[in-house]
């Protein structure tokens, strides 16, 4: 089953949220560990 347009857009919406989310989590881990080791 095909969903609406609006439906699909709104998950992708909603996956790119989540993988920038996770990035930023990543981001932010790197810099306390290198701040941690200088």
């Amino acid at each position: 089953s095909v969903l609406p347009v609006n439906q699909q857009l709104n998950y992708m919406k909603d996956c790119l949220a989540r993988m920038e989310s996770a990035v930023g989590k990543a981001r932010a881990a790197k810099i306390m560990e290198e701040s941690i080791f200088l």
